[in-house]
């Protein structure tokens, strides 16, 4: 095939066509394609309704400022369910979800896809993968620049095995990148005043739950006392709430999921929530993040019935609430967790075809992959239970920082490819990611939004040369040390016999004081690349800032481990000099607008002016830091 012309010395030599009745998405994917091309090569592609140019008209300009010129008639990008895909024979009667094809026929090229987001992520895919744009952050992309532009022979298809993908990191406030990175679902989240964004309805729109509550006490999560509070319920009602040590109780306890009278009241306020947010897709009907699970004689005696398993009992139930929310709203999903103390799956229970049960590995070994190893063996065994127990409705919570301290060096970077995949072998059919959303400065949280959101896409694209692809883009001339960095502390966290947690305070349980003293060395010298490149090139970058901003991390741990790293460096353990650390850490913080150094749950927002005051407590912080290495 002769080479499909783009662009030539800055002049369009394609339009773009969409169809007579374009749908938002389908015109939002020919604005994209019309907008980066422009950016890379300087030429104005047209846009074009498939009807007028069959009959010789003119461009559509309320799509894209562009006249359309002889010269650009003979190649045609075809966007959307065109007459001209069908004819073609690659729009589908029926597409899998989300699902996406790339083809070139003759001189014409089709992005097509499922009618939600199909064309626009048939967009998205090319203009990355195959003129290679590249949407680092939500502010920080990067184009390549080329006056003429011509593609070879394409015929690629793509459905995405997640069908929910979501991951729960800073950049993914902004509900365009989210779309960018064909991101789905919305979970929602706010800080400083700022809220996480949909994703438009003309870039596809995304799932999302419902605010389930009462009043002012709304949440998406852990929902139990959002839909029966203990103020509104617990005085007249006790025996709806948990039966604990023979005591009823409402404190840091759940529900008594066997009492019908609790259930009636949960699915009449369930409905009313459902009411007042329709256009909700997702309802969680869940756990309390604690236990305290009911131990009456009837909750008991399910589990006894379902192998012992806690589980029993809630899949029972919110089987029965689903029920009757099908009954009005037929296409919600009740969603549920095992987690903690539901984690195992129940012997004989299964998920109602409305609900999706989200299991989650919070307690696992995040330095090694989850089907590797002695220490995520019982995750493994649930794993492969809920496959079977909930074949075709199973979602993944996987946690994928130090909540305990976000900017500290978290050395799981080996295990998320072969995590997702894992995922996928065992049928999930959605993930969510959740990472450190609320730091301004998270250990490597840009490189994990990136890279998580292609991995769930595509588990199976290698993810060593991903990370490259991101380093050397993101980071310049400073990504082989940055790469370096990455594998000298993820070795050593894979060689420890310690289980590397997402709540952990020091890194010094599988990052041993040699290997930090190297690590800083590395970081520093990738830093100095940075400032090297910027020099050289003015500063267009900004590579230097990126790793000062990566670099927070070890620092921290230096920090944290002052004495230590002094000793085997055989220098002096001056208190000010460390001092003198310290404050540089939190000026650069600071400068970086941290304001949540760990999670924040329930918490101020300035959670960090807290964390620096104990930093800077030196005695107390010497006498915490010694209790914590014991």
């Amino acid at each position: 095939m002769k080479k499909f012309k783009l662009a030539d010395n800055g002049k369009a030599r394609a339009c773009i066509v969409i169809p007579d009745g374009a749908t938002p998405v389908e015109i939002s994917a020919a604005c994209e394609l019309h907008r980066d091309i422009k950016q890379i090569t300087g030429a104005k592609l047209a846009v074009i309704r498939e009807g007028a140019l069959e009959s010789g008209g003119a461009a559509d300009k309320t799509v894209a400022n562009a006249e359309l010129t002889a010269d650009a008639r003979g190649h045609r990008i075809y966007v959307g369910a065109t007459r001209a895909a069908a004819a073609a024979g690659v729009e589908r009667a029926e597409w899998p979800y989300d699902a996406i094809a790339m083809k070139t026929v003759g001189d014409a090229l089709f992005l097509c896809g499922h009618p939600v987001r199909g064309a626009l992520y048939a967009a998205y895919v090319f203009l990355e993968e195959v003129l290679g744009v590249r949407w680092w952050t939500d502010t920080e992309s990067s184009y390549p620049i080329a006056n003429s532009l011509a593609i070879g022979a394409l015929d690629h298809f793509h459905a995405p095995k997640v069908q929910f993908r979501e991951t729960f990191y800073r950049a993914c406030f902004d509900g365009k990148f989210r779309s960018r990175l064909k991101l789905n679902f919305f979970t929602g989240a706010g800080y400083r005043g700022r809220k996480m964004e949909n994703v438009p309805p003309e870039l596809g729109g995304d799932h999302r739950f419902c605010r389930a509550g009462h009043g002012d006490i709304r949440h998406v999560y852990h929902t139990f006392y959002a839909l029966i509070p203990p103020k509104v319920y617990f005085e007249d009602h006790p025996e709806w709430f948990s039966l604990v040590d023979g005591k009823r109780t409402h404190a840091r306890a759940q529900l008594c999921l066997t009492n019908r009278e609790m259930e009636a009241q949960l699915i009449k306020n369930a409905l009313k929530c459902l009411r007042e947010d329709p256009s909700a897709d997702f309802i969680q009907i869940s756990q309390n993040d604690n236990a305290g699970r009911c131990q009456c004689p009837d909750c008991l005696a399910v589990e006894a019935e379902e192998g012992g398993a806690a589980s029993g009992p809630l899949i029972r139930f919110v089987n029965r609430v689903a029920e009757a929310i099908e009954k009005e709203f037929p296409n919600v999903l009740v969603d549920t967790f095992a987690y903690t103390y539901t984690r195992q799956a129940p012997a004989k229970a299964q998920p109602r075809r409305n609900v999706t049960v989200r299991l989650c590995d919070i307690e696992s070994d995040f330095a090694r992959p989850l089907a590797e190893g002695k220490l995520n063996a019982s995750f493994m065994d649930d794993l492969e239970a809920w496959s079977k127990v909930a074949a075709g409705r199973l979602y993944i919570w996987d946690y994928v920082t130090n909540f305990s301290a976000y900017m500290l060096p978290h050395p799981n970077y080996d295990v998320l490819a072969p995590n997702l995949r894992t995922f996928v072998e065992y049928g999930a059919i959605g993930v969510f990611e959740q990472g450190d959303v609320y730091c301004a400065a998270g250990e490597f949280a840009d490189y994990r939004t990136w890279l998580l959101s292609h991995l769930m896409w595509d588990p199976s694209r290698d993810a060593g040369e991903r990370r490259r692809e991101f380093l050397d883009g993101y980071y310049g001339k400073a990504g082989r040390k940055i790469g370096r960095y990455m594998e000298l502390i993820a070795k050593s966290a894979a060689a420890s016999p310690n289980r590397m947690r997402c709540y952990r305070d020091n890194t010094a349980r599988w990052i041993p004081t040699p290997v930090l003293a190297e690590a800083r060395r590395v970081m520093e010298a990738a830093l100095a690349d940075a400032c090297a490149q910027d020099t050289a090139e003015g500063c267009a970058h900004g590579y230097a800032t990126r790793v000062r901003r990566q670099k927070l991390g070890i620092d921290y741990a230096c920090i944290l481990n002052w004495f230590d790293l002094h000793d085997h460096l055989g220098l002096a353990t001056d208190a000010d000099a460390q001092r003198l650390a310290k404050l540089e850490w939190i000026r650069d913080c600071r400068a970086f607008g941290v304001y949540a150094h760990r999670e924040v749950w329930g918490r101020k927002a300035e959670i960090f002016d807290d964390h620096v005051d104990w930093l800077l407590d030196f005695e107390r912080g010497l006498e915490e830091y010694h209790l914590n290495m014991e």
